[in-house]
Order: C-alpha cells, then structure tokens, then sequence
C-alpha cells in the first residue's frame, strides 16, 4: 500500500481484500493529483529539511504578512486627489 522510496514512502495505493479469504483482489493508481498532493506532503510540513526549511518558511510568511498589511494600510488611507484640490480651491 506504501512506496518503498523516500519520496514514495506517502503516496497510498489503494487495494481492494477479501475480507473472507484475506486475499487481494483488487489494486489501483491514485489519480495524477492525488499523488501530487500526498507527494507534497512532506514538503509542506518540513520533513525533508527539517528546522533549517520551517525557518525559510516562517521567514517567507513574516514578509507575505508585511506585505499584505502595508498593501491594505496603503488601500485603507489612500485619498481621491480631486477631492482634496476640490475643497482647497472653495
């Protein structure tokens, strides 16, 4: 049911038993994105690169957090400039 891999060791295959022989009848691929996503896996929660990956990722979701507050500071305090050459010349 499992690869024998490193990178396989995740990626199921699902098989089919007789649950009153205990034998196998049936075995099948897992779709393309299926393998994709449980082939990612790993690499999502820093298996392979152990603590030095989860520091590039958690430095790389500091910058994403700083640009996303500056862009929405930025959208939250923008002014029209006809409004405010509007009310200068009154």
């Amino acid at each position: 049911m499992r690869g024998d891999g490193i990178l396989t060791t995740r990626i199921l295959r699902p098989v089919l038993v007789d649950a009153s022989t205990g034998a196998l009848t049936d075995l099948r691929e897992l779709p393309w994105y299926l393998k994709v996503l449980l082939g990612s896996q790993p690499l999502h929660f820093g298996d392979f690169g152990g603590m030095p990956l989860k520091i590039f990722w958690a430095a790389f979701d500091v910058l994403t957090v700083v640009v996303l507050g500056s862009g929405l500071y930025l959208w939250l305090t923008r002014h029209n400039p006809r409004k405010g050459r509007a009310s200068a010349a009154r």
